[in-house]
């Protein structure tokens, strides 16, 4: 089965997609990543991957501010 898409929902996807990509405090190439990351104990790594959404991505309030000061 192929789920259809319309070309309203692509855009809004791609909206979607693009806002949460430019509101990602850390390094882009770190998220992109951490699907796909082994963790051991005691690594930095599985520490990043105990982080909330919260503690990656900026708030709208935060995006506001830095647009501000930029």
């Amino acid at each position: 089965m192929v789920p259809r898409m319309s070309v309203r929902s692509i855009e809004k996807l791609r909206d979607e997609v693009l806002e949460l990509i430019g509101r990602v405090k850390c390094n882009k190439l770190t998220i992109m990543k951490m699907p796909w990351r082994k963790t051991s104990p005691g690594n930095e790594v599985q520490d990043i991957d105990n982080m909330t959404l919260n503690d990656l991505l900026y708030t709208e309030e935060e995006m506001d501010e830095i647009a501000l000061e930029g």
